[in-house]
């Protein structure tokens, strides 16, 4: 088979969409996670025990992921959870600057889940299919680490909370919407952050600029209550938010 990213045949690895540790704060008990699709908790509630993963990339791609996932795993571990949770002792904080990033590991980062989620031929994912042209200027992108400019498909972190928590538990199926004024996005949710992607990003309201990473390294991170997100709001009243894992549901 062939690797998705260097196009050559390789025996391929069980790659991850999204990192398996971003699922870590979402298991139970049984090493569960509960599984929130579009349709909401009525109609579909389930669970699976290990990320979502497929035979995707051969290892040496597969470890140029991984790098740029571990250094964004480290960064949310070391410095934007204690970060956040120290500012959300302000009931009145609505974002949060950081600065220090590499701004090239969370570009790639960022482009990569996208990419991913758009070849992948996981349920999970089927609504996420990008335009041919971008799809394979990402692979490109990917495969030779060229930089790109910080407006080139802008990612918008929002993190979630309920009664000022940061909730880092909900992993949402990915959805893609045109809104009225004519914007392309695509909604990831992970990790406690909505993971909002502009795709003409021509169109983007100047609001919202300076809420993308820029090359200086630095992002600023709003705050936005679940009970606000509107794809998140029809899960949100049948879960059990005393258990930040869900362990009593099921």
């Amino acid at each position: 088979m062939n690797c998705k990213l260097c196009l050559k045949e390789s025996k391929l690895c069980k790659s991850h969409i999204i990192p398996e540790y971003f699922y870590k704060h979402s298991y139970d008990s049984k090493h569960r996670y509960l599984i929130l699709s579009s349709e909401g908790l009525s109609n579909k509630k389930y669970y699976d025990q290990i990320g979502y993963r497929e035979l995707l990339f051969c290892l040496e791609c597969e470890s140029k992921l991984n790098n740029w996932e571990k250094y964004i795993s480290d960064f949310f571990e070391k410095d934007i959870y204690g970060e956040i949770e120290k500012k959300l002792l302000n009931p009145s904080l609505k974002v949060v600057f950081f600065e220090g990033l590499k701004y090239d590991m969370l570009k790639f980062f960022q482009l990569s889940i996208l990419w991913r989620a758009s070849i992948s031929k996981l349920d999970f994912f089927e609504r996420i299919k990008l335009d041919p042209i971008i799809e394979e200027n990402l692979r490109l992108i990917l495969l030779s680490e060229k930089l790109c400019e910080p407006m080139y498909l802008p990612c918008m972190m929002t993190f979630c909370v309920k009664d000022n928590i940061l909730r880092k538990e909900f992993i949402n199926q990915p959805l893609a919407e045109t809104t009225k004024t004519n914007e392309k996005l695509i909604y990831f949710v992970f990790g406690g952050f909505v993971w909002t992607f502009f795709l003409n990003s021509s169109d983007i309201p100047i609001q919202f600029r300076p809420t993308f990473l820029d090359k200086l390294g630095r992002i600023t991170i709003l705050k936005k209550d679940i009970q606000e997100i509107k794809f998140l709001m029809n899960h949100t009243n049948q879960l059990d938010f005393d258990d930040p894992r869900h362990k009593n549901i099921g």
